[in-house]
């Protein structure tokens, strides 16, 4: 299950991964593809399905609006992944590793506590910064100041458009 695969990445260091960024989609599409492929992707299967954050907005299609929780933390199904959007375009995204954690990289500024920029860090949903009021209550602020969506895609949906990727 991809909640149980979600960590550090083997070999990432100084920002990258065999030449490509540690960046928060790179993460996300790095673990997917482990689960798909059931074994740790390499640099050909990243130059094989292309640009992780397309992937990601790929997603989108897939997933549905998160709300903020009226009452306690927001619980999600551990394997989802979340992705903060803005004007349609994947800003962060991560991945549920409980029903309130969240795993991912380059988290610093997305969560009300401090995250790691190019490493991996966990935050639990109490920390989402949300808007609140009575316009947009739903928004989330982002990582720049920007107020951001929430949308949830669940890990099979996610785990399609990475399979679909390996096969084109």
């Amino acid at each position: 299950m991809l909640k149980d695969i979600v960590g550090p990445i083997p070999g990432a260091a100084n920002k990258t991964w065999n030449s490509i960024a540690t960046s928060c989609h790179f993460a996300t599409v790095y673990w997917l593809l482990a689960e798909v492929l059931s074994r740790q992707p390499n640099l050909e299967d990243f130059v094989r399905i292309g640009d992780p954050t397309l992937i990601v907005k790929q997603m989108l299609a897939k997933g549905r609006r998160i709300s903020r929780s009226r009452l306690g933390s927001l619980m999600l199904t551990p394997g989802t992944v979340v992705a903060f959007v803005q004007d349609g375009e994947p800003k962060h995204s991560c991945v549920a590793i409980e029903s309130t954690k969240l795993g991912g990289y380059n988290q610093n500024g997305w969560f009300s506590t401090h995250g790691v920029d190019h490493c991996y860090s966990t935050h639990h949903t109490i920390e989402f910064k949300w808007r609140g009021g009575q316009m947009n209550a739903d928004d989330v602020q982002g990582n720049q100041g920007q107020w951001c969506q929430l949308y949830a895609i669940d890990e099979t949906s996610a785990e399609n458009v990475v399979r679909q990727r390996t096969q084109s």
